[in-house]
C-alpha cells in the first residue's frame, strides 16, 4: 500500500475531470476521435477503483486491529495481509 490512501482518490478525482473535459469536448470534435481517451479513462477508473475499495477497506480493518489485544492483533494481520496482497494484484 502506498503512504497515502487519498492520492489514488486524487487520481480517481483526476480521471473522472479528464472524463468530462472529453465529453465537453463532442461539441468541437468529432466523437471518434475521443473514444479511445475515453475507453482508457473508463478502464483506468475501475482499475483505481478496485485500489481504492482495497485501500479503505485495508486502512479500517487496521484501525479495528489497533483496539485489540496483541494475540487477537496477530490473527487480524493474516487477513491484513491477504488484502495487501490482491491490493498488489488487481488486474490492469
Amino acid at each position: 500500500m502506498g503512504k497515502d490512501i487519498e492520492d489514488v482518490h486524487h487520481m480517481r478525482v483526476a480521471t473522472r475531470r479528464c472524463g468530462v473535459c472529453f465529453a465537453c469536448s463532442v461539441l468541437t470534435t468529432k466523437r471518434s476521435s475521443t473514444r479511445t481517451f475515453t475507453t482508457e479513462l473508463r478502464h483506468l477508473a475501475w482499475t483505481l477503483g478496485a485500489v481504492r475499495d482495497l485501500d479503505v477497506l485495508i486502512d479500517d480493518v487496521r484501525t479495528y486491529q489497533a483496539t485489540l489485544k496483541a494475540p487477537q492483533q496477530a490473527d487480524l494481520q493474516q487477513a491484513i495481509d491477504e488484502l495487501d496482497k490482491q491490493r498488489e494484484n488487481v488486474p490492469p
